[in-house]
């Protein structure tokens, strides 16, 4: 199916070849919109893991454009049409409304293109950073998402010197920065949560 979205091609198979190249079958997106990354990552997942594998998706869905089909609609189409039902879990919601359900597992990498703005780009980079090694985001050095810039550059800068992310690449507007986890391993009032 056809989606529509602002993923370029070669950002789209970007996702793909992260998702095929992951070692554990559990990824992360904050931001799917009409679904477009998710089934980039979804079809990755699918030919390195099988049926065996989730994507958990979270996005609020606000409907701004009544012009346009509501973003949920489009995207639960897309999933279903391609068998991906029982893989994705989508949570309407905004991430740091379900932070610690996010927190209680650990990602192979998180893909993150939510809210725009620099305090929820960060706070997201943030709790993504607790929960797997490797984050992709967004619209990086993209003329109209300068915010987005600002969180990941301040990211970089105040991670620990023990533990620095690094940046490791820029495809289209994708960042892929990479370090160890901010928190050690996920964690839930004081103890370790089973994987």
């Amino acid at each position: 199916m056809n989606v529509p979205g602002w993923l370029s091609d070669v950002e789209e198979k970007a996702l793909n070849e992260a998702a095929r190249s992951a070692k554990m079958p559990c990824i992360l997106e904050i931001g799917s919109l009409y679904g477009k990354s998710s089934l980039a990552i979804a079809r990755g997942l699918r030919a390195k893991f099988k049926d065996d594998f989730k994507l958990i998706c979270v996005d609020p869905w606000f409907y701004i454009d009544r012009s346009k089909p509501f973003p949920g609609e489009v995207f639960y189409k897309a999933i279903y049409e391609e068998g991906f039902d029982r893989n994705i879990i989508h949570m309407k919601a905004l991430s740091r409304e379900i932070a610690s359900f996010i927190m209680q597992r650990e990602y192979d990498f998180c893909f993150i293109d939510g809210d725009h703005d620099v305090m929820p780009t960060l706070f997201d980079m943030l709790i993504c950073s607790s929960v797997c090694e490797k984050l992709f985001v967004h619209d990086y050095h993209s003329e109209t998402h300068l915010e987005v810039n600002k969180a990941v550059d301040f990211f970089l800068e105040a991670t620990p010197k023990k533990k620095p992310w690094k940046k490791i690449q820029t495809i289209g507007s994708i960042v892929q920065i990479e370090g160890k986890k901010i928190l050690g391993n996920p964690t839930y009032h004081n103890t370790v949560v089973p994987g």
